[in-house]
């Protein structure tokens, strides 16, 4: 069981602090009642804490700040006309408003783009860069099939030709219309790997440093540098074979 806790506190470590029961229990070849019983030996032991949602979600308290930061550059303006400020001075207080303005609103556009992709994570199937790939190599077959069916036309009669280049086309349009569709979800997928192999990677690193010290002791140590080197090789293998079924597609 203390295995399972520490693989448990391991992945939750990985995922940020974000865990949802069923997922981390699939991943880590466990029941979901063993997840929900390592949650709570981790709670008790004081090692994680539950905490609340935010009474804001952090794109509303950014559009406020900066609903305010536009008021104030208002107010700069309106002393600037009636003579409060001398020109020099608007244009420093203003400028730096402006640059408190532009960093908020890249942070408004990230929280948005994630979002986004949570809302395409939640509401379709996860999208497997395999069976991509099997699409693509069913789409260069098919496309053989018919360059040779063109080539010995003279070989069939005009009816099956026909026929057969119908079924062909048919069958081409269907698959390119497939591929076409999990494009933009392996993009997603693509940047969301990146962005885990990165923690992951900072995640190993940091697990040294806390060996090193003393904080951490080696078998405990040993048993997470297997799991997330593992985690790393598996994410690395994924993002290689997207890259490979993008390059395909001239994405």
């Amino acid at each position: 069981m203390q295995d399972i806790v520490e693989l448990v506190y391991i992945y939750l470590t990985d995922h940020r602090g974000k865990l949802n029961v069923t997922h981390c229990a699939n991943d880590l070849n466990i029941t979901s009642e063993e997840v929900k019983s390592a949650l709570d030996t981790l709670q008790r032991s004081g090692k994680i804490k539950k905490t609340d949602e935010p009474e804001n979600p952090p794109a509303e308290r950014l559009l406020s700040e900066k609903k305010k930061l536009k008021s104030e550059l208002k107010k700069l303006s309106s002393h600037q006309i009636a003579g409060k400020l001398t020109e020099e001075q608007y244009e420093k207080d203003s400028s730096a408003i402006k640059k408190k303005i532009e960093k908020l609103d890249n942070k408004i556009t990230s929280i948005r783009r994630q979002k986004q992709r949570e809302h395409i994570s939640e509401d379709s199937e996860r999208v497997k860069p395999a069976e991509v790939a099997d699409l693509i190599k069913e789409r260069d077959t098919i496309s053989e099939w018919i360059d040779n069916l063109n080539n010995g036309k003279d070989s069939v009669s005009e009816t099956a030709y026909d026929k057969l280049l119908d079924e062909y086309q048919s069958r081409l349009e269907t698959i390119k219309t497939s591929i076409a569709q999990n494009i933009g979800k392996l993009l997603i997928l693509w940047e969301e790997n990146k962005s885990i192999l990165e923690s992951l990677s900072f995640n190993l690193e940091d697990l040294t440093a806390r060996t090193v010290s003393g904080e951490i002791d080696k078998k405990y140590s040993t048993l997470r540098r297997d799991e997330l080197e593992r985690k790393m090789q598996h994410v690395k293998e994924e993002i290689e074979l997207i890259e490979g079924i993008l390059s395909k597609t001239g994405t």
